[in-house]
């Protein structure tokens, strides 16, 4: 079975050709990733990446991209905190003012997301 990636980053989408990972793409805001990732939690998958992996605010960064495990039988308690943990500090950093974003700007952070998954899916493979 493969692991599952969710993102709402197009570069994580178009990049990561891999048969051990199952990429799901929605069109979704960067808590939105989050909270399906929960879900899932919640269905018995497992983190296999922190929620939140760099000093980049949620406000300053609009892509988020998580790595699940295949489903499991039980609720992984603590995938569960982290999860809940990291929504927690999206909130409080979504209700402050949006940094403003050019296509330029909008690159480099796919960019971002995109080697900080990447380094991580490796270390998981």
């Amino acid at each position: 079975m493969r692991n599952i990636i969710i993102t709402n980053n197009p570069s994580v989408n178009n990049k990561i050709k891999n048969p051990s990972l199952n990429v799901h793409y929605f069109d979704l805001s960067y808590l939105d990733i989050l909270l399906k990732a929960r879900d899932m939690v919640h269905s018995g998958h497992t983190l296999l990446t922190h929620p939140i992996v760099s000093s980049i605010k949620p406000n300053a960064m609009p892509y988020k991209t998580v790595v699940l495990s295949t489903k499991k039988t039980t609720i992984d308690l603590e995938s569960l905190d982290l999860i809940e943990k990291a929504i927690g500090i999206a909130k409080d950093f979504l209700s402050l003012p949006k940094r403003h974003t050019t296509p330029a700007i909008e690159e480099d952070l796919q960019l971002i997301d995109y080697d900080l998954i990447y380094g991580s899916i490796q270390s998981i493979l």
